[in-house]
């Protein structure tokens, strides 16, 4: 398809179907493990729409968004904390806090601040807009149990650890009756295990 698109549009090598082609293309470079390729392929459409939208439009925002996602997943957490904070602040006076991207742009950071223990960071990015994200999709959506995990990880680092096991527990059923395996989720899970001493769970679930 991004051949395609850059065939149909030789002439603009900056055509707006272009970069989304290429954003797509990252996306399913990265569902098949290739984040190298994924993140430079993201990297590269970032870059193009900051010259030629500015570097505070919506679409930029969601780019880095997306980008500081692919970081993370390949292990280079400083910088998709940092690029993630630019997207946060571009997107934040744009987009309706109840909607969805919105959403899905701080459970990532929530994700980001568990993943470097930033407990009280996580909350502030993930439980105002829980009940909303819940009533949008479900409590058992994969982003919702992941918006979950985060949040009862987060607790976890507060010093809540009952009310951490409590909440991680209901996630962790509610995901095995899904039929589904988040490796966002069972990372999350696995952390909250070893801050409860539970080295057994944590090793099973990587964290």
């Amino acid at each position: 398809a991004l051949e395609r698109t850059l065939a149909a549009n030789k002439d603009q090598p900056d055509h707006p179907w272009i970069l989304r082609a290429r954003e797509l293309r990252a996306g399913a470079l990265g569902d098949a493990g290739q984040l190298d390729e994924a993140v430079a392929e993201l990297k590269r459409a970032l870059d193009l729409r900051t010259a030629i939208q500015g570097p505070n439009s919506r679409n930029v925002g969601m780019s880095g968004h997306n980008y500081a996602g692919n970081l993370y997943r390949l292990g280079r957490l400083a910088e998709a904390i940092d690029h993630h904070a630019r997207a946060v602040a571009i997107l934040d006076p744009l987009i309706d806090h109840a909607a969805s991207d919105y959403l899905n742009v701080m459970n990532l950071r929530g994700l980001l601040m568990i993943a470097v223990r930033r407990g009280d960071d996580a909350i502030a990015a993930i439980s105002p807009g829980q009940p909303a994200f819940v009533k949008l999709m479900g409590a058992t959506h994969p982003l919702v149990l992941m918006n979950r995990a985060v949040l009862a990880g987060a607790h976890g680092y507060e010093g809540r650890l009952d009310q951490a096991a409590r909440d991680m527990a209901s996630v962790m059923a509610d995901m095995r009756a899904a039929g589904a395996a988040m490796p966002p989720v069972l990372v999350t899970a696995g952390r909250l295990y070893r801050l409860l001493g539970r080295d057994a769970e944590a090793s099973q679930h990587r964290g």
